[in-house]
């Protein structure tokens, strides 16, 4: 706006005026250059994308939604939801399904007895074939989802990775039941705005 009005004095200027002044520059710009370069960029999703995944298979929402936490690194588990203030603290010491040692996204997804029936769930869903899991096994937990591997491979991590975490889902939210703090309420306190 300060560009167009380059040498006029801006004060005479009405909201009109300046409205018709910026459509008019608009419309002099040739857009058809940006356009074709945009195209060349190739700049659409790649095939195991998630949010292309999620579209094709929308019965795994909530698994997809944890997929996208565990990318990021910020996967709800005992030690996290603990800290957070959310669960009892005895969960940073142990594992809630299993009560063996301490959570985390790799005894969660791949070593947990207490999820197991839900890998099985997950490997029948996204056609892994027998044994085929084992090799995934990674040693750090962002490698489960971002580690080098080929589209296909991936696109198969992503799908069984949902499927495990929407078959669990309602089983681990029944476990860690068992641990809310006492007195602890959810939601937000409310609070009335309307003043006498």
């Amino acid at each position: 706006m300060k560009r167009l009005l380059k040498g006029t004095d801006w004060r005479l200027v009405t909201p009109r005026d300046s409205s018709d002044l910026i459509w008019r520059s608009e419309e002099t710009l040739d857009r058809s250059k940006g356009l074709e370069r945009l195209k060349t960029l190739e700049l659409h999703p790649e095939d195991c994308s998630i949010v292309r995944l999620s579209g094709t298979h929308p019965e795994w929402g909530l698994g997809w939604g944890m997929v996208l936490r565990l990318m990021c690194g910020h996967l709800w588990r005992g030690p996290r939801l603990a800290k957070a203030k959310l669960k009892e603290s005895i969960l940073t010491e142990e594992c809630p399904g299993c009560k063996g040692a301490v959570e985390d996204e790799i005894h969660w997804v791949f070593h947990c007895p207490a999820w197991e029936d839900g890998r099985l769930i997950a490997d029948k869903e996204a056609g892994l074939a027998a044994g085929e899991r084992t090799n995934w096994t990674p040693s750090y937990p962002i490698d489960i989802v971002c580690g080098a591997m080929s589209l296909g491979e991936r696109t198969k991590k992503y799908k069984w990775l949902a499927v495990f975490f929407t078959a669990t889902a309602s089983k681990r939210r029944a476990i860690l039941g068992r641990f809310d703090l006492p007195d602890r309420t959810l939601g937000r306190p409310f609070r009335d705005r309307v003043s006498a």
